[in-house]
């Protein structure tokens, strides 16, 4: 019975963590408040966050215009979350790969035949943010930057809310 009790509370910890209660969350609310530092950006892809975490911000505008081989070379190998079929890379289906920061994640989309980048996702990892802009000043991009187009993506259930930003690299 001991051995059991002791589970349940282990599992009971990991699941409200994992649900957004202190998980990449500053505030414990569920909601992101980002603060940049002020710290220069690094050579390697990375932002300092706000000393919360040794894990850095991805930066992603030091990403743009690269296919996918030029950005493992920068953010390393990250997490394959799809892998296309040779039959669907002929249909033009895509293949995604994941990497995390401390307070957000970065999801790309790729054509593995030409490593050519269809659109990417940056966005919290354990909760949504009220304003999207959140969002593009963590991952250091600017809406009036040529090179991509950003689009907000809202939450179906919660008006008013983000989970994401989509980029659009422009050719």
């Amino acid at each position: 019975m001991i051995t059991l009790t002791k589970y349940v509370i282990a599992m009971s910890i990991f699941i409200l963590t994992a649900n957004g209660c202190g998980y990449g969350d500053v505030s414990g609310t569920g909601k992101y408040s980002y603060t940049h530092t002020g710290e220069p950006l690094s050579d390697d892809g990375a932002s300092k966050l706000d000393g919360k975490s040794n894990k850095k911000e991805i930066d992603v505008s030091k990403i743009i215009g690269k296919n996918i081989r030029e950005i493992k070379k920068i953010l390393g190998p990250g997490e394959v979350t799809y892998q296309a079929t040779s039959e669907q890379v002929k249909e033009g289906i895509t293949s995604s790969i994941h990497y995390v920061g401390n307070q957000f994640s970065l999801d790309i989309d790729y054509y593995d035949a030409t490593s050519k980048i269809e659109s990417m996702y940056y966005g919290p990892d354990a909760s949504e943010v009220k304003d999207y802009k959140i969002l593009v000043t963590a991952s250091n991009l600017s809406e009036n930057d040529k090179r991509y187009v950003i689009k907000p993506q809202a939450v179906l259930n919660k008006p008013g809310e983000y989970a994401s930003i989509k980029i659009i690299p422009n050719e």
